[in-house]
């Protein structure tokens, strides 16, 4: 992916980490296949784009890389099994390539929304659930993915 990036536009002056897969579950329920599955998407998935695209922007002088951590990084979250774990996985990555990358130009920031209204979220909790997570948020509502997007495009 980096490689045609690089290849077809020369550049790349911003990478977004923002894939991400949730398993709803308690940590005894979760099987070993899921763990490594959340994992590699959310965590190993992060890490690979951050490499790939890391090395040419060090090459290239500079950049910014964001990576959509989650606030479930930094506080465990009923059922939030491996996603939890993935995302605070996120965070310390994210903080060890703003240490060694910084010097080299390259900006490297996570941002840690709250619960977002995207298909993913609607499809693994119930209305219920939603409301509850709502109830919980100092803003009094979900997220948007626009309020998501907002915050990329400031720290890119």
């Amino acid at each position: 992916m980096a490689s045609i990036a690089f290849d077809e536009f020369g550049k790349m002056d911003v990478l977004v980490n923002n894939a991400g897969i949730i398993s709803k579950a308690p940590l005894e329920e979760v099987s070993p296949e899921e763990w490594d599955r959340v994992i590699s998407v959310n965590l190993n998935g992060v890490f690979y784009a951050m490499r790939s695209f890391g090395i040419r922007m060090i090459r290239q002088g500079g950049g910014s890389i964001v990576n959509v951590a989650s606030v479930a990084g930094h506080t465990s979250l009923e059922g939030g099994g491996a996603y939890s774990a993935s995302k605070a996985g996120v965070i310390i990555l994210t903080r060890q390539a703003a240490v060694e990358w910084g010097p080299k130009g390259i900006r490297v920031n996570a941002m840690c929304p709250g619960p977002v209204l995207t298909d993913m979220l609607m499809s693994e909790y119930t209305e219920e659930e939603l409301r509850k997570r709502e109830r919980l948020t100092p803003a009094g509502r979900l997220g948007r993915p626009e309020d998501v997007a907002r915050l990329a495009v400031f720290l890119a």
